[in-house]
């Protein structure tokens, strides 16, 4: 589900969802910074998911970060179950 039919489902107004978004841009970016601090970039090693997400994260929240450090230059394997960065 894309983030704009998921905050339409969910009854967001246009500055909800505007604010949600960057919110997950945010979360994306803070997740990335402490990534950088773990690991040394482009070693070729995966990591299991859990470090970044708990058990407890709300599935769709978690897809949408995801989908975020992509962007960023997150890479995912497994289905989306190991990264590396």
């Amino acid at each position: 589900m894309n983030m704009a039919k998921y905050c339409k489902n969910e009854g967001f107004t246009l500055e909800e969802y505007e604010t949600f978004r960057e919110n997950i841009k945010a979360s994306a970016k803070a997740i990335l910074e402490v990534i950088k601090g773990l690991r040394k970039p482009n070693t070729g090693v995966y990591y299991p998911i859990n470090e970044i997400f708990n058990s407890e994260s709300d599935e769709v929240l978690k897809g949408f970060i995801t989908i975020e450090l992509k962007r960023l230059g997150v890479e995912f394997f497994d289905d989306n179950t190991l990264y590396r960065y």
